[in-house]
């Protein structure tokens, strides 16, 4: 195995900063090699467990794991303590940092920014995100996704997207991106050449985004290209085949390689000819999408360089420093590339203002008191953001059965229970409602035998969401028997289906009379969800994806298969 392609194919056409070439002078191999790693860290740890898991010089980064407001600020304040330079710290903040930071301002997902279709709004997003991570000692973002969410049975974008529309996601994702950027946090867009066209999981194989080159630049390249124009400073690059641009070798029964180990598409492509110049991340190197393709870590590190990532994301630090070292001694790593790659880091770096200011890096000191004045406008946003998404897909007025004293029945239905709306029954008690709960655990069949008269109202709340390693993006289970007996008992009781996840619920509920298409599991979707039950807020959002797409998917295998 030998370096191949052409090396510092970046260093020809851009010029770095002085600060940045004067930095890379100084640092040696072992430094440089350091600068490319960006394992994990769970903030729950003590200093001496995270110290144990570190190699024997700085790292270029670490992705920090959720925890408490405490816990990240202790964690990320430690990670920069000693000398060197100082650590971007990372984590994945698509929907406001508190989805990773308890305590700080959590938005609806993605999705329901679309639906609302508000620039303004994704840039409120994008500040109460930045603003909140750097007060935690968070530098880096991977987000927003822009991935075109063509096929309603991808188990990876769905509500984390944008959507389908490409003009849309890309406004969308432009808006958020400036805005994150302005305020001082580095965003990610997410994930290159393109999710969104496969049933299948990177997590578990190699997915394929299908198109010809020129469907790629009508669709998921509009995107990409106006975010790059924008000036995003990083971009992910996924465990995902993009054959049109690398078909690689035909006898190959895995197929065409994932843009995360092929040159042609991370370096060529990207860097070559659609002219991306900032820093290139690797999805986590150790997804089933890539590591099927390779017979050791070895293997599997060289090729990530060599493809074009500069930054290996939750690599195993101590064992890939060495293999990085070792594939340079061999030779299968030109330095030449390291140096490139290490530049990349450090011009983040010096964008993020840690060359001006190496201190800027550390968490604010009292996290609390520099949030409190900002807090309130940032839920205010999030909130806003959750009421102007609701999206009314099949509608039949209850509002005026609701009343204190009401008793109704409420069917949780979770892929995974904790992605949970359970805050949905406290609040329909605090409007004085007698609530009656149910979940996917409890026996379908028994629905059959109870009176159902006595209720104003059956909920059917769906929490069937985005998965990692599951391919799980439709209700599926004997649980989903519940709402079709609870029908059949009493069929005069209003019954209301509500998606707290993926919007293409309707496919497989066809026979509902009133749905909502809500999002996202978030407390002030939540709370917008139960304003809507009361008819005191209006349902104004529009589908940001052809809910006909499943049907007319179907209608394309009938065409095939009748010729």
């Amino acid at each position: 195995m030998r370096a191949t392609g052409t090396p510092g194919i970046l260093m020809g056409m851009h010029s770095f900063s002085p600060w940045v070439k004067k930095t890379l002078a100084t640092l040696t191999l072992d430094e440089k090699i350091g600068q490319l790693l960006h394992p994990t860290v769970r903030p729950q740890l003590s200093a001496q467990q995270i110290r144990d898991s570190l190699p024997p010089v700085r790292l270029g980064g670490m992705f920090v794991f959720s925890g408490s407001s405490s816990d990240f600020r202790r964690t990320t304040d430690f990670l920069q303590e000693g000398e060197g330079l100082p650590l971007v710290i990372s984590t994945d903040l698509e929907s406001g940092a508190g989805r990773m930071i308890a305590g700080a301002t959590a938005f609806p997902d993605l999705m329901s920014l679309a639906a609302a279709n508000d620039e303004t709004l994704a840039r409120d997003l994008g500040e109460a995100t930045a603003v909140e991570a750097r007060a935690h000692g968070v530098h880096w973002t991977f987000g927003p996704v822009v991935d075109i969410n063509a096929n309603p049975a991808n188990p990876i974008a769905n509500t984390r997207s944008l959507g389908d529309d490409p003009e849309l996601v890309a406004r969308m994702a432009t808006a958020l991106v400036e805005s994150l950027q302005e305020n001082g946090v580095a965003a990610t867009v997410k994930h290159f050449p393109g999710d969104g066209w496969d049933d299948r999981d990177q997590h578990l194989a190699t997915s394929i985004n299908p198109l010809s080159k020129r469907e790629w630049e009508l669709t998921s390249g509009v995107p990409f290209r106006k975010v790059f124009k924008a000036g995003v400073w990083t971009t992910m690059i996924g465990h995902i085949a993009l054959p049109s641009i690398d078909p690689g070798d035909p006898s190959d029964p895995l197929g065409p390689p994932p843009a995360i180990l092929s040159r042609k598409i991370t370096t060529d492509f990207l860097r070559g000819e659609l002219g991306f110049d900032g820093l290139v991340v690797s999805d986590a190197i150790q997804m089933n999408g890539s590591v099927s393709r390779v017979n050791s870590s070895y293997e599997l590190v060289v090729k990530l360089v060599n493809a074009g990532n500069d930054v290996l994301l939750f690599c195993e630090a101590r064992r890939d420093f060495e293999n990085l070292k070792r594939a340079v001694a061999n030779g299968d790593i030109s330095e030449t590339r390291i140096d490139e790659a290490c530049s990349r880091v450090l011009q983040l770096k010096e964008r993020l203002g840690f060359a001006a200011d190496p201190s800027s890096a550390r968490p604010a000191l009292k996290a609390e008191e520099a949030l409190a004045s900002r807090s309130k406008k940032f839920s205010a946003a999030a909130r806003s953001l959750a009421d102007k998404a609701l999206t009314c897909v099949r509608s039949r007025p209850v509002a005026a059965k609701l009343k204190p004293g009401s008793r109704v029945f409420v069917l949780h239905l979770r892929s995974n229970p904790e992605y949970n709306v359970d805050e949905v029954d406290a609040l329909l008690s605090a409007r004085g409602l007698l609530v009656d709960r149910r979940t996917e655990a409890d026996n379908p069949f028994l629905f059959q035998a109870m009176d159902f008269s006595a209720y104003a109202a059956i909920l059917i709340l769906w929490t069937v969401g985005p998965t990692w390693g599951t391919s799980f993006i439709r209700p599926s289970g004997p649980w989903v028997r519940g709402p079709w007996w609870i029908r059949l008992a009493y069929p005069a009781c209003p019954m209301i289906h509500v998606s707290f996840g993926t919007p293409y619920l309707v496919h497989d509920v066809p026979w509902a009379e009133t749905l909502l298409n809500a999002y996202s599991p978030d407390i002030q979707t939540q709370n917008a969800v139960v304003d809507w039950l009361f008819g005191d807020l209006e349902a104004e959002g529009t589908s940001p994806v052809d809910l006909e797409r499943p049907e007319k998917i179907r209608e394309l295998i009938r065409r095939e298969f009748s010729r």
